[in-house]
């Protein structure tokens, strides 16, 4: 008995030490404020002792491309800058003289209401993918909570000199969403229009962006936003491979079936959602999204189906759906393109998954004879 106690404390006190190592190793370091830290922390990055403001009323974000991509291959791109520019990067939306006036809550109202703007935007992917939402819907209908801001604040407000009046986003190519695309980047901030983001693809770009948005820190000494420690210089790319092997076997005239393996190291910064077990509406599905986006995850694992159900409704196999929870809980195929554009404009990728032979009890239930053939596992759209 006292051995396994040793043990069970050996194990105890080896966790403990192996989650600290852990903090200790992904804390910023170079003494980082706390409040606009980016994270993950970057492969590497130089920073000044310069604060400087950053006025969302004044400030621009411009986009360039190589002179032989098209403009609308850009898309996708200035997207993201208008999603970060509009409502990601400035929650709190204030103009200075607003900020020095006495509030008027029905206009404070109308500047922060983000939740209309992020619905305002979601219904501009469904329209660039050929999707008609209707405007009538019960869940458009969201109650926005007023901002409360003390005007009191502005009388010991401290005005800074610097002030950043531009990021120029440089892109060289903007090509498909696959395996192994490239989403390096550099940032260069500093005070005035000459702050630089360069990435070799518009994913890169995305990844560049969210990392300035995290610099962009609310400071209520000088009551407005402000980057720290700057100028700074940031030099990122994903630090963490998923590796697989791939294995290849030689032609069958060898006498001896040996083989020959390479070894493949892709970025995979993955969260898997199991929709199967229980149901989430797709408009958390977003929300899933954009937070994996803050964290700069690039795949989203979903996990469609399983013994306890079937959500899925298909042109092909309509009756396979069926195995829903209820009608209520089930994605159509509209709901799936929405999903996979959602996470496209995110650098993210989808990966669903349809679990069989085992774990395909839901799949029964579409079917009178309780036993399913090939033809019908044929999951089409």
């Amino acid at each position: 008995m006292s051995s396994s106690r040793s043990h069970l404390l050996f194990g105890l006190v080896a966790a403990w030490l192996l989650l600290l190592l852990l903090v200790c190793c992904t804390l910023p370091h170079h003494g980082v404020h706390a409040h606009g830290t980016v994270w993950p922390p970057p492969r590497s990055f130089t920073l000044g002792d310069t604060v400087i403001g950053i006025d969302p009323e004044q400030f621009e974000i411009v986009v360039e491309y190589d002179k032989s991509m098209l403009p609308s291959s850009m898309a996708l791109l200035r997207r993201a800058v208008r999603r970060y520019q509009n409502f990601w990067m400035f929650p709190f939306n204030l103009t200075r003289e607003r900020q020095e006036a006495t509030v008027d809550k029905a206009s404070i109202r109308q500047q922060v209401d983000h939740e209309l703007m992020e619905q305002m935007e979601l219904d501009k992917e469904a329209s660039d993918v050929g999707i008609d939402i209707d405007e009538n819907d019960p869940d458009k209908q969201i109650e926005i909570d007023l901002l409360e801001f003390d005007s009191a604040e502005s009388l010991n407000r401290v005005t800074l000199q610097k002030y950043i009046r531009r990021l120029t986003v440089f892109v060289h190519s903007c090509p498909d969403l696959t395996y192994g695309v490239k989403e390096s980047y550099t940032l260069d901030v500093t005070h005035g229009n000459d702050s630089r983001l360069t990435a070799e693809t518009c994913y890169g770009a995305i990844r560049g962006l969210e990392s300035f948005s995290q610099l962009v820190a609310w400071d209520h000494e000088y009551v407005q936003y402000v980057i720290r420690s700057t100028p700074l210089t940031i030099i990122d790319n994903p630090r963490f491979h998923w590796r697989y092997r791939v294995v290849r076997a030689r032609p069958l005239t060898h006498q001896l079936p040996f083989r020959n393996s390479l070894i493949h190291s892709l970025s995979h910064r993955g969260l898997m959602l199991d929709t199967a077990g229980r149901y989430v509406p797709v408009r958390t599905i977003f929300q899933i999204l954009d937070a994996m986006s803050w964290a700069k995850l690039n795949v989203f694992h979903w996990h469609l189906s399983d013994d306890q159900s079937f959500p899925v409704l298909t042109k092909s196999t309509p009756y396979l759906a069926r195995g829903a929870f209820s009608r209520k809980q089930i994605y159509t195929v509209d709901m799936l393109k929405l999903v996979v554009a959602h996470a496209k404009d995110r650098g993210i990728r989808v990966i669903p998954e349809f679990e069989m032979p085992a774990h395909a009890t839901s799949w029964s239930h579409g079917t009178e004879s309780q036993s399913l053939t090939l033809a019908q596992l044929s999951v089409g759209c």
